[in-house]
């Protein structure tokens, strides 16, 4: 058993620092993992590091912006991914600025409204 004066001297209890909710800084697991890596070409992973480090845009919202030009340019767009970078931008927004759950209704519904704009009449409706 360690000495009770030892026991704040332990690197495990001074390396315990607060961090922030989310990502920390230079974590890679959403790039080489999981939604982001299976849908993002060579090509659109470069366009995002370069969004990243000249735009200074949050590494999320650059993914999303990358990822939703994408679908939108597909003919016909993937809804269920249309639908996953709404979810994940409402999420973040929502997380970011403390909305409550019906200003983030509110948010995915205007979400939706926009995007709806760029899609090819009749096409909007299979969202839901």
């Amino acid at each position: 058993m360690a000495h009770p004066q030892n026991i704040n001297r332990s690197p495990h209890v001074q390396s315990k620092i607060k961090r922030k909710r989310g990502g920390q800084p230079g974590n890679q697991n959403a790039r080489k993992r999981g939604f982001y890596s299976r849908r993002l070409t060579p090509d659109q992973l470069s366009e995002l590091a370069e969004i990243v480090n000249t735009e200074r845009l949050d590494p999320e919202i650059a993914t999303l912006r990358v990822k939703l030009v994408s679908i939108l340019q597909d003919d016909p767009p993937d809804y269920r991914a249309l639908r996953e970078v709404v979810k994940r931008l409402t999420d973040w927004y929502t997380a970011e600025h403390r909305l409550n759950k019906t200003d983030s209704r509110y948010l995915k519904m205007f979400i939706w409204r926009v995007i709806e704009s760029y899609l090819p009449p009749g096409d909007g409706d299979k969202n839901k």
